[in-house]
């Protein structure tokens, strides 16, 4: 890939993996980039060296605040390979998205784009996200559809396996969202979601 126009480009890693930061690092690096792996003051260094390009975990509060009040600096947000992951960064104000597994070549695509001033994702995602709206709580929380489908159906006594069979995943990889999904709204477990979500008149009852 010809990057002539960004081969200078200052991009920042803030991964608290120290082994995947390294490794971003390394492709980043190969590409014709320059990377700078986790300051020890973030918010003085991006302050004082803006960089061309941040990479962060979705989860690192530091997206938000550099969408804010950095908006020049486009943000890449390491998420996990779900849609609604994909949705919440974009809506943390992510230029970009890629996912935790991503192989290095999506990795300089992404990063690539997001210099460019554009988003590159997934042809799948892009279609969930066509024709499953995302809406955003009370809280200012972004739900896919298949998180409100999966609130509703708590909320209604279904099990594991039915919620699996609604949204198209596996047991497993259901309950892994599930967990994913009870951390982002503050719940303990599945009755506290559940009596989360009816407060925010999600789930029909």
């Amino acid at each position: 890939m010809d990057h002539t126009t960004t081969v200078t480009a200052r991009i920042a890693i803030l991964h608290p993996a120290g082994l995947v930061a390294r490794g971003l690092a390394t492709v980043i690096e190969e590409a014709g980039w320059q990377p700078e792996l986790n300051p020890a003051d973030i918010t003085d260094w991006l302050q004082s060296q803006p960089p061309d390009l941040v990479v962060a975990v979705v989860d690192d509060p530091v997206l938000a605040d550099i969408a804010r009040s950095m908006p020049e600096v486009p943000v890449v947000a390491i998420v996990e390979d779900l849609p609604g992951e994909y949705m919440r960064a974009f809506a943390s104000g992510a230029a970009g998205a890629l996912a935790d597994n991503a192989a290095p070549e999506r990795i300089v695509a992404v990063i690539d784009c997001a210099l460019d001033g554009h988003a590159r994702i997934p042809s799948a995602v892009a279609r969930h996200l066509a024709t499953n709206a995302a809406v955003a709580t009370p809280a200012g929380i972004w739900l896919d559809d298949a998180e409100r489908v999966i609130l509703t159906a708590l909320a209604h006594g279904d099990r594991v396996t039915v919620i699996a069979d609604k949204i198209g995943y596996s047991e497993r990889h259901t309950h892994k969202i599930m967990n994913k999904l009870y951390q982002r709204i503050g719940a303990s477990g599945r009755n506290e979601a559940i009596a989360i979500a009816s407060r925010w008149g999600i789930t029909g009852q």
